[in-house]
Formats: structure tokens, sequence, C-alpha cells
């Protein structure tokens, strides 16, 4: 099985909860998993990594002086997906030291 077909392990729910109104059977609700809740808590601190004092790039289609004619709105891109990799990746050796 390649690295793509595995089920990748969420570490279950982050925040479950039970309720029960005065004429229903109980119901489960499982919310957002382990794993968005740290990937969500790296986000700052990843950004920072990122972007450091700066900020994001501008959200333009002006280009870059000297670089080779890519976008603001191109490299904005770049840093918020390296963004999300590297919070998902906290996550999961979070999840993976716990066990």
């Amino acid at each position: 099985m390649s690295d793509e077909t595995k089920q990748r392990d969420d570490g279950g729910s982050a925040f479950p909860f039970q309720c029960q109104g005065p004429t229903t059977a109980p119901e489960f609700y499982y919310g957002m998993s382990l794993r968005m809740y740290l990937a969500a808590k790296a986000i700052p601190f990843c950004l920072r990594d990122y972007c450091g004092e700066d900020g994001l790039p501008p959200d333009t289609d002006n280009k870059i002086p000297n670089h080779g004619g890519k976008t603001y709105r191109d490299r904005r891109n770049e840093v918020l997906s390296g963004v999300a990799k590297d919070c998902l990746a906290i996550a999961d050796a979070i999840i993976a030291a716990s066990k």
C-alpha cells in the first residue's frame, strides 16, 4: 500500500461530547479531529517562520521585482501552502509521539 492510500491517524476527536434531550436518545458529536485542532494551534508559529516581521505577501497580481515574472499572489499562495503542510506535519508528529 502506498503512502498516499494509507489511512492517516487523525488522533480521534478533539472535543467529543454527548447530549440528550428530554425525549430523545443520546446523541454523540465528534467535532474536529485532534489532527486539525493541533494543526490550527501551530498556524501562528508557522506563519512567523515563513513571513517574519513582514507578514504575508500582498494578495495582488503585481509582479515581484527581480523574481522572473512571479506575482505577489503566486508568492502568497506558496507561503500559505508551505504553512499548511508544516502545520499538518507538526500535528502528525505530536500524534505519533503520544502513542
